[in-house]
């Protein structure tokens, strides 16, 4: 039933993925060290044909390209959303210092060729030495800790707090971006304290998950984490100090060795990697910001601290109203800055006019540009009177850093005409009382409703209605059945023996797959290893006799009582083969082939004999 499934998802999934947006990219590392090993990555968000790479004249070509795919499907409140992939992977050398072009790759959707993108990839000088933190003498990088008070791991991780400016004007903002750069992989951060921000209003920005970049720092290449980032706003002029960030990582450090006899050369190559996590603690510097006062010359009256750019808007919903009747005045500030601390200075409204409390709403948007966004105030007024009133001009100033200066901005007074009102018709209202609460005489004013909610039959009841018996049934056979199953899987998980017997054939068949792509791969030496495997394990697994007793020795004894002489001569032999391919000199193509076919011939004639 699963394999159905599968399948049928795997054609719906090749069917909708026609219809998706062609979207062909290239991704590289932004820099490389000369002389390091790296990926270039073209990835399609569709099923294409015909991949046309480039060519890599500025480094040296290892290997590729790599095909690799894959497809998810996602189901959310019933709403189906399909994905699909595709990804050709080169292997390349950085061989010379300098900044070069990776050109863009073409494969062609659908009957049309589509072209990637270009990227550029620097190469810079690599340092055999210790990498030390700038500010960190160099230390002996087989120095190896696992200390979580080693503040450095010797010199090959540290912190750092980049501000966009030194100096600024009260209230200006200021991006602050706080990273980690390491020269070893980094595995893992935890305990994250935040420095002290002393003076400072903060407002964050989301950057989502933590993700592992490449950078060029002081001519060097790091793996760098960006750890958060945020616009800070300075209240208070003179000398401000943002404090040192604290947290723990740790970080890999991969050694090499030269193999110790023939056999590790054989499995490993002339060259063993070992790995080590090593804790660490990282501590960053201190951040200096002068902060200038704002100028006293040109300051307005109402000026109440707000720096940034911004733009007012004043508004009325109608200019002629009966007395009674309400009518809203709007009020909106927009532009860049410290948006949570803009405030206006309500207009001197008409004594005649009862104004209730106005309704603000802030919307603001941080990211790396600085705050942007809008803040605006409604106010309900009801005139009381007859008669003709102005609601005088709102005025709003602010310091613009740019040009260096005040700007004081002013909107439009408002003349307002109250006809005469229903006679009777006024109630004294409270103070601060929501729009929702304002009452005419024998009437509310109401908000419509277009939500109504759920609406169900008077009168009706679930408890003891048909479904509700239906449901009382079902529930304890579906609860005895999940139990009896659930007794029976236990335990045929129980009996390990049974258990091997029976999926040796599918643990077979998956390692047989992996050495056939193996062996179409040419990776001779991975394949034997695999196809020792599979022989190894399915006589263990299929017979239930232990891997630690059968050798070549003992296999006939072994499997004698449970298959006639003539297979168990053709086992041994293929088992033979196999062994003495793996240590043989290279072999061809045909050999290996027919190393193959003879295990997948006796693994399918034991399964014949053994059902």
């Amino acid at each position: 039933m699963n394999k159905i499934a599968i399948i049928f998802i795997s054609l719906f999934l090749s069917i909708v993925g026609i219809g998706q947006n062609v979207n062909f990219k290239v991704q590289v590392p932004g820099a490389v060290e000369l002389g390091e090993v790296f990926n270039v990555t073209y990835q399609l968000n569709n099923d294409g044909r015909d991949f046309k790479g480039p060519t890599f004249q500025d480094f040296d070509y290892l290997g590729g390209p790599y095909l690799s795919t894959s497809s998810s499907t996602q189901i959310i409140n019933g709403s189906m959303s399909q994905s699909y992939n595709k990804s050709f992977t080169y292997q390349l050398r950085a061989s010379k210092i300098g900044k070069f072009t990776i050109a863009a790759a073409s494969i062609v959707v659908d009957g049309k060729r589509y072209n990637s993108n270009s990227a550029v990839v620097e190469v810079v000088k690599g340092n055999s030495s210790s990498n030390a933190a700038p500010g960190n003498s160099n230390q002996n990088a087989d120095n190896k800790s696992n200390d979580a008070n080693n503040s450095n791991a010797d010199g090959l991780i540290f912190g750092r707090t980049i501000i966009s400016k030194n100096s600024a004007y009260v209230g200006e903002p200021i991006l602050v971006t706080q990273k980690i750069y390491s020269k070893k992989q980094i595995a893992n951060i935890t305990d994250f304290k935040e420095p002290s921000y002393t003076g400072f209003w903060k407002e964050m920005i989301d950057i989502g998950q933590l993700k592992l970049t490449k950078e060029t720092y002081n001519n060097q290449v790091y793996n760098v984490v960006v750890i958060q980032k945020m616009i800070i706003f300075p209240q208070n002029s003179g000398t401000l100090q943002i404090g040192s960030f604290n947290l723990k990582a740790v970080i890999t450090i991969v050694t090499s060795r030269k193999p110790r006899d023939q056999w590790e050369q054989w499995m490993y190559g002339n060259k063993i990697n070992t790995s080590q996590n090593t804790n660490v603690e990282v501590n960053s510097p201190k951040q200096i910001i002068k902060v200038k006062p704002l100028p006293e010359k040109g300051k307005p009256n109402n000026f109440n601290g707000i720096v940034g750019n911004y733009t007012l808007t004043a508004t009325v919903d109608k200019n002629k109203v009966n007395a009674n009747d309400a009518l809203n005045l709007k009020i909106s500030l927009k532009g860049s800055g410290n948006i949570d601390l803009l405030d206006i200075t309500p207009p001197d409204f008409p004594s005649d006019f009862e104004v209730y409390d106005p309704k603000i709403s802030t919307k603001s948007d941080n990211s790396v540009g600085g705050v942007s966004g809008s803040k605006t105030w409604e106010y309900l007024i009801i005139p009381r009177k007859e008669g003709k009133f102005e609601i005088p001009a709102i005025s709003f100033s602010y310091f613009d850093v740019n040009r260096g200066s005040y700007v004081n901005l002013k909107s439009n007074s408002f003349n307002i005409e109250v006809a005469k009102g229903k006679a009777g018709s006024y109630i004294p209202s409270e103070a601060n009382v929501d729009r929702e609460d304002i009452k005419y005489l024998n009437k509310d004013i109401l908000y419509i409703k277009t939500d109504l909610g759920e609406i169900r039959e008077k009168n009706y009841h679930f408890f003891n209605s048909f479904w509700h018996i239906i449901m009382l049934i079902i529930i304890p056979l579906i609860t005895i059945i999940l139990i009896i199953l659930n007794k029976k899987f236990a335990k045929q998980r129980a009996d390990v023996v049974m258990m091997k017997t029976k999926t040796a054939t599918r643990v077979a068949r998956k390692r047989l797959t992996r050495a056939k792509k193996l062996m179409d791969a040419g990776e001779n030496s991975e394949f034997y290893v695999e196809i020792s495997k599979v022989l190894w394990g399915y006589l263990s697994d299929k017979f239930s006799i232990p891997l630690s007793e059968l050798s070549m020795d003992n296999l006939r004894t072994s499997l004698s009582a449970y298959i006639d002489a003539a297979t168990i001569e053709e086992a041994i032999k293929a088992v033979e083969h196999c062994e003495y391919a793996r240590f043989a000199p290279i072999q061809s193509d045909d050999e290996v082939h027919g190393v193959y076919d003879e295990s997948l011939m006796i693994i399918s004639k034991i399964e014949k004999i053994i059902k």
